[in-house]
């Protein structure tokens, strides 16, 4: 009679209609690629003005540092990235992708001043951004 039981059990889980692990498996990797889909989509992007600040902060970082160390202060320009270096300190500002600088490099003195005028343009996306150094003076303004 216990066999007979048992028998019965095994036929009735046998006959229930359910999810298998493949499918399973394959509605979690659908769900997974429509969360990676819509994750991509909403990556917020940093407006034009955000980006000018956050340059104006570094080379005032840079010029401070210049002011602090008392020494020289050398900031290089590339075309994908923005570096200060003095003796034992470096700081690196990297650009979004779609972001450039003509190459250029200029040095900020113990008082925070630089050794000419220069323009440098800054290309952000679609637009054209120029910071401009004054003469004899650390500070600059952007068009």
């Amino acid at each position: 009679m216990e066999n007979v039981f048992r028998l019965m059990m095994v036929k009735h889980m046998f006959n229930k209609s359910g999810f298998t692990l493949i499918e399973t498996l394959f509605v979690f990797m659908i769900m997974c690629m429509l969360f990676v889909l819509s994750f991509r989509i909403h990556i917020p992007q940093k407006s034009d003005t955000v980006k000018i600040e956050e340059i104006t902060r570094f080379l005032n970082q840079a010029k401070m540092t210049a002011m602090n160390q008392k020494n020289q202060v050398k900031v290089i320009f590339g075309a994908d990235e923005i570096l200060y270096e003095c003796q034992d300190i470096s700081e690196k500002y990297v650009l979004d992708t779609q972001d450039s600088f003509v190459p250029y490099e200029l040095t900020f003195n113990e008082n925070g001043n630089i050794h000419g005028a220069k323009t440098l343009t800054y290309y952000c996306g679609q637009h054209q951004y120029h910071l401009v150094f004054q003469i004899g003076s650390g500070s600059f303004y952007v068009e």
